[in-house]
């Protein structure tokens, strides 16, 4: 069925008709592995480090800073987070 208006339409018009809900978050989701928090921390922290590790990093001291503050927000995100010292043991494992 078309209809014809005596205006233009902007995008703004279109989105009243639409569900963008699901388009607003275009993170990828990891699905959780039930192998406990500490897997699911590894998994996480491993998908982003691929990707970071590119980027370039002046030294191996700078990396694993980086990947201890990252593995700390995630384990931010847990309902019960792990402990600092078992998330560190998990960034220094990234890190290598």
């Amino acid at each position: 069925v078309a209809a014809w208006e005596p205006r233009l339409y902007t995008l703004n018009d279109l989105d009243s008709w639409l569900d963008l809900s699901a388009a607003k978050d275009r993170r990828k989701r990891l699905p959780a592995y039930g192998l406990g928090r500490n897997c699911n921390l590894f998994e996480q922290l491993s998908q982003w480090s691929y990707k970071a590790i590119r980027q370039g990093w002046p030294g191996y001291d700078q990396w694993h800073a980086a990947c201890l503050q990252r593995a700390l927000m995630y384990n931010a995100g847990f309902p019960c987070p792990l402990d600092h010292q078992e998330v560190g043991h998990i960034a220094k494992s990234v890190a290598r």
